[in-house]
């Protein structure tokens, strides 16, 4: 084990912004695990992912940082988007460190909003940028503009500018394309990291220099599920669907794969029909991409066992969303 440094440095990161700004493809790739599921549809991040970042300087662990992935920011009132809201603004208190990921293209409409002191459609330029102005408290924000090979750099450049005048008291302002991860110099994920690394407090490490996920395994395969429908069916099946781990088996002789077994909750039986596809063909595809992200992300093969079953309103109910695991929102 590598020594630790004497000023040992640990803070909690917070990313928020819009559904798909890309704030989980910038966790995977500060990690080098494609671990928090994406898919290019709002809601596939609908609970705090959390990610454990280690830092070394010249081979001494130096530090490391605690990074809440967030849903995307949803003011509608429905429960299930109350209790997703929740945990973004869980994870701003808490944090040392908030990172606002915008994509490049749509920060120039959210942008004019909040310039005209307009709420915008979905009042979410105006809840951005009173948390943005009122953050007085030591924690710094970081503006990151991700997408950025979407936008050219005539509009990149005016577009910083713009930031910086609307909010003097970012700390920072760092353009990347994170879809290419850390090891694409272009992509600057690296500048994210340095920025990290350079504003964490003083404080001693709170997990283990070997962990890098707080998710359990249980966690893991729900989240991968819920990529796997995301990814695979459109309109309205995805955001009325929900997982549960009912049992994860372990066997004491190693070589036996784990048993899993999970429920996918759908709100109504046409719902069911989709999911389960004729002769069952689509739940087994959805099996299959999650054994097989499931095996790249931890290197263990699962037996995985799919079932489906209706609950209507599930969305709408405390007792059935505090039964997947959500917190009930006031």
């Amino acid at each position: 084990m590598p020594e630790v440094k004497e000023e040992f440095k640990f803070g909690r990161v917070a990313f928020f912004g819009r559904p798909n700004a890309g704030k989980s493809t910038l966790l995977n790739a500060l990690m080098n695990v494609d671990f928090s599921a994406t898919s290019n549809r709002p809601q596939t991040t609908r609970q705090n992912i959390k990610g454990i970042l280690q830092h070394y300087k010249d081979g001494i662990w130096s530090g490391q940082s605690l990074i809440l992935d967030t849903p995307g920011i949803n003011l509608q009132r429905g429960l299930l988007e109350r209790s997703m809201h929740n945990q973004v603004q869980e994870a701003l208190d808490q944090a040392d460190l908030c990172f606002w990921i915008a994509d490049s293209k749509s920060l120039q409409r959210d942008m004019a909003d909040i310039e005209l002191d307009r709420g915008g459609a979905d009042k979410i330029p105006y809840w951005i940028a009173e948390n943005v102005k009122k953050a007085r408290r030591a924690s710094k924000w970081i503006l990151i503009l991700n997408k950025i090979d979407r936008v050219g750099k005539p509009d990149l450049l005016p577009l910083i500018e713009r930031c910086q005048t609307v909010f003097p008291d970012i700390s920072d302002i760092i353009p990347i394309s994170a879809i290419h991860g850390k090891d694409y110099a272009r992509s600057n994920v690296d500048a994210v990291q340095k920025v990290i690394e350079a504003n964490l407090p003083v404080g001693s490490p709170e997990f283990p220099e070997e962990m890098w996920t707080e998710l359990t395994e249980r966690k893991l395969v729900e989240n991968l599920i819920r990529e796997a429908i995301f990814q695979m069916f459109y309109k309205e099946v995805p955001y009325k669907t929900e997982c549960q781990v009912i049992q994860f088996l372990e066997h004491e002789n190693k070589k036996l794969k784990p048993e899993v077994a999970a429920m996918i909750w759908v709100a109504t039986p046409s719902l069911k029909r989709i999911l389960v596809g004729a002769q069952g063909q689509k739940i087994k595809e959805i099996g299959i991409f999650a054994r097989k992200r499931y095996e790249e992300i931890t290197g263990q093969e699962i037996i995985l066992k799919l079932l489906v079953k209706v609950v209507n309103g599930w969305d709408r109910s405390t007792k059935h969303l505090e039964e997947l695991g959500f917190t009930a929102a006031p």
